[in-house]
């Protein structure tokens, strides 16, 4: 099983473009979901600042996939 403090340890391994801290520690992992194999969260960002961060999301989600025993990976950006 995945554990959670692993998955926010890697998204926090992921700069926020605007403030320069994980992702996790400048609050932008919205609902997460961890489980057997999987996990999931929203970033949620203002509408202007979407452009900036879909590189963001996709980093998130190889973060995430790099974790032992990851299968599946969500990460939505509002």
């Amino acid at each position: 099983m995945i554990d959670r403090a692993a998955v926010l340890a890697a998204l926090n391994g992921v700069a926020d473009p605007k403030s320069g801290r994980g992702l996790a520690d400048a609050g932008l992992v919205q609902g997460l979901v961890v489980a057997e194999d999987r996990a999931g969260f929203v970033l949620e960002v203002a509408p202007a600042d979407a452009p900036i961060y879909a590189p963001v999301r996709e980093a998130a989600e190889a973060a995430l996939k790099a974790l032992p025993g990851m299968q599946r990976v969500s990460v939505i950006l509002t």
